[in-house]
């Protein structure tokens, strides 16, 4: 058995005395503490009377008895020679759901007017734009780049480790670090099968000999707001996406021309402007992200207008790199700055969702930060600066 202290704000002393317990002693039961966690499934119910739906979201528990990962900090493990490690888990955090709202069995439940699982899954996710990167590095004192496999699976898609259907999977380590990165594409439009909130983390070994190692699992806004830097982590193999959405501010002047109330309520903001809109606007036209990388290097930085870039053609500007052979794009003693723009996001009649992508390159995960700057004037592609 064992039983595990966790610290909160503050220190604190404690002693701790284990015995046991026979029936006589108890009465037959096996009394426990309240809200002691027992692993359970997610589900929903449907009220018979109006057909809405009442979520069952359990953030935790899709695997019992499974090791839980908590945000950005490290989990430590070992696995056998050719054999898995005891199965972790990391949830998202679902921020729609009213950390009050609790049954009798201690899962949170939110009712929704939601109708189907579509629907559900919509209200869930509304405000969910994350990125999530989870690196386990193998803690040998010896760089074996193909020691470890990691295998992760969406919770409602996993059936033990016998399968990897469903499962992202990366059996080759940078620097002893093997990372799995789902960007915020990944996570809020799965596939209806991969629909969760909670993620199955495997790790195997694949030599003839044992191994410990650490697991670390973060997760960091995609959204980007003007006046605010957001740090986040890219790592070879993977997409990760931000995004800027403008808010349309009409002038006080024009907003009686949007009688109908499509310019979005009283505070004369929202979203956008429908394209019939004629009514003008002191919204900024054009957005350029900021891109400061700390460590590693950058394949290539690339936007896109009301989609998220791609290795294609059809990105608004691209920034390649190629850090390979151009080595003054390795942020070894310093940090290098990009700046890379999407031009007229606002046209004056109608806003678009301005995208931003960063692919690393094969020199392990970039640690960087970006911000957005929302303006008119001019509008260029991209550049590069050193500090």
């Amino acid at each position: 058995l064992y039983v595990g202290v966790k610290g909160g704000e503050h220190c604190a002393v404690f002693d701790i005395l284990a015995h046991f317990a026979n029936e006589t002693a108890t009465g037959g039961a096996c009394n426990e503490e309240e809200g002691a966690y027992h692993g359970g499934s997610s589900a929903h119910a449907v009220n018979e009377t109006d057909g809405t739906i009442s979520a069952v979201l359990d953030l935790f528990a899709l695997v019992p008895d499974v090791v839980v990962v908590e945000d950005n900090i490290f989990q430590y493990g070992s696995c056998l020679p050719n054999a898995w490690a005891p199965l972790m888990q990391f949830a998202l955090v679902d921020t729609t759901v009213d950390a009050a709202a609790a049954d009798d069995d201690g899962h949170r439940r939110r009712r929704t007017t939601a109708t189907d699982d579509d629907q559900l899954w919509d209200m869930v996710t509304e405000h969910v734009s994350t990125n999530m990167v989870i690196e386990v590095e193998n803690l040998a004192d010896y760089n074996d780049p193909e020691a470890l496999s990691v295998a992760v699976w969406p919770a409602t898609a996993f059936d033990g480790v016998s399968t990897l259907d469903g499962a992202v999977v990366n059996g080759v380590a940078t620097d002893n670090v093997i990372a799995v990165g789902m960007n915020y594409i990944d996570l809020k439009y799965a596939d209806a099968d991969y629909r969760t909130l909670n993620y199955v983390i495997g790790v195997r070994c694949e030599r003839p000999a044992t191994a410990r190692f650490r697991v670390l699992a973060h997760q960091f806004h995609a959204d980007l707001h003007v006046g605010h830097r957001q740090s986040g982590e890219v790592c070879p193999g993977n997409w990760i996406y931000h995004f800027f959405e403008p808010v349309v501010v009409v002038d006080d002047d024009s907003a009686e021309a949007a009688s109908d109330g499509s310019y979005g309520g009283d505070d004369g903001h929202r979203r956008g402007l429908s394209s019939s809109s004629s009514s003008s606007s002191s919204t900024p036209a054009h957005v350029t992200f900021v891109v400061r990388v700390m460590s590693k290097a950058i394949f290539m930085i690339s936007t896109n207008r009301d989609y998220p870039p791609e290795f294609n053609s059809h990105n608004e500007q691209d920034l390649f790199l190629d850090p390979e052979n151009n080595p003054e794009h390795v942020a070894s003693d310093h940090i290098l700055t990009y700046n890379i723009s999407v031009c007229n996001v606002f046209d004056g009649t109608t806003s678009h969702k301005a995208y931003l992508g960063l692919y690393a390159a094969d020199f392990g995960c970039v640690v960087y930060d970006v911000s957005v700057l929302h303006h008119n004037g001019e509008c260029h592609g991209g550049g590069h600066f050193g500090h």
